[in-house]
């Protein structure tokens, strides 16, 4: 809490406002809270709005305050931080958001961050979502599953977006596909 910016955000180093590096954050003062940790209010309402100031009127989500342009992984993080924040499944932001990542973004099996994000956010949207989602990116993942004989049989290659290792980019893939053995689904 102490190291949060001044317009509700964090960066590399403490305070600041990069989506992705608060979006961990948010998970943090989340778990936080339901260990009965004291988490203050105001904390929570800083950071609805830092999220409520990167949203673009087309759905998609910035780097941050007057920062970089979207791209489809802030996007999907700013879906998955609203619904660790409570904006609920029905909440307009959500369903642009998620209606965005479903019509425009799509399965991008290639960028491990954007699958897991976008996964999580479409599993907590429900039904209206979920079906179709799992089917196209869980084929699409598994696709790009190494099938080779030796050590690196059943691990993915490793993604840019996780710094070239394979290791991380196995870790998330694994993750994202187990969405619904690992989260109760919150939203009806």
């Amino acid at each position: 809490v102490a190291q949060m910016g001044p317009q509700g955000g964090y960066g590399y180093n403490g305070p600041g406002v990069d989506v992705h590096v608060t979006s961990f954050q948010i998970m943090a003062l989340k778990a936080a809270r339901l260990a009965k940790l004291k988490v203050p209010d105001q904390t929570f309402q800083r950071l609805r709005t830092l999220l409520d100031n990167t949203l673009n009127k087309e759905g998609t989500t910035n780097y941050g305050i007057g920062m970089h342009g979207p791209t489809p992984t802030r996007t999907a993080v700013g879906l998955y931080c609203r619904l660790f924040l409570d904006y609920g499944n029905k909440n307009p932001s959500v369903i642009l958001i998620a209606n965005r990542i479903r019509d425009v973004e799509g399965a991008q099996a290639g960028n491990v961050f954007y699958t897991y994000s976008a996964t999580y956010g479409m599993f907590q949207m429900g039904d209206n979502y979920w079906p179709g989602w799992n089917a196209k990116f869980r084929d699409a993942v598994i696709s790009l599953q190494d099938k080779t004989e030796g050590p690196m049989k059943g691990s993915w290659p490793p993604d840019m977006h996780a710094a070239g290792n394979r290791v991380c980019t196995t870790a998330v893939y694994v993750m994202s596909l187990e969405v619904y053995y690992r989260y109760l689904r919150v939203y009806n």
